[in-house]
């Protein structure tokens, strides 16, 4: 099924300020409606405020938050505790080990360097599978990944 992205607004996180206007202008040339947020407070405030069809989160640092979770772990945990059906697009450099818990939270993983028809196919599926389509290719993906 084909996506008109009009009307399809998309939230891009990241802390690079070029990976967060490469990846938003890929989304605006496209005909998405993008917001951009600069860290997990900002993309948290403006999915509690703005209605949001789908998120790209670019984990780039390996920070960690009190307690040894990666803070990607917990910005994901966050933004789908207020939505879990929304899907959530984590991109991330291949030699990044993803722990568990963000690949099972992640609806899609695209590693960098992203092309524009990645970002823009995946978010496509995304956009037009089914709950059911998407936990099946999930429970296909995390099975494999154990």
């Amino acid at each position: 099924m084909k996506i008109n992205p009009v009307g399809h607004r998309v939230l891009v996180v990241s802390n690079d300020f070029t990976v967060r206007e490469s990846l938003g202008g890929i989304l605006d040339a496209a005909d998405f409606t993008v917001l951009l947020a600069a860290n997990g407070r900002e993309a948290l405030k403006l999915v509690r405020t703005q209605p949001v069809k789908a998120i790209v989160l670019d984990y780039r640092a390996p920070a960690e938050a009190k307690g040894g979770t990666p803070r990607h772990s917990n910005l994901l945990e966050a933004l789908t505790d207020l939505d879990p059906f929304r899907p959530v697009i984590l991109t991330c450099k291949p030699e990044v080990k993803l722990d568990y818990r963000s690949r099972l939270m992640a609806d899609l993983i695209l590693h960098h360097p992203l092309t524009p028809a990645a970002l823009l196919d995946g978010l496509r599926l995304l956009l037009s599978e089914s709950l059911r389509e998407r936990a099946f290719r999930k429970s296909e993906l995390t099975t494999m990944a154990r």
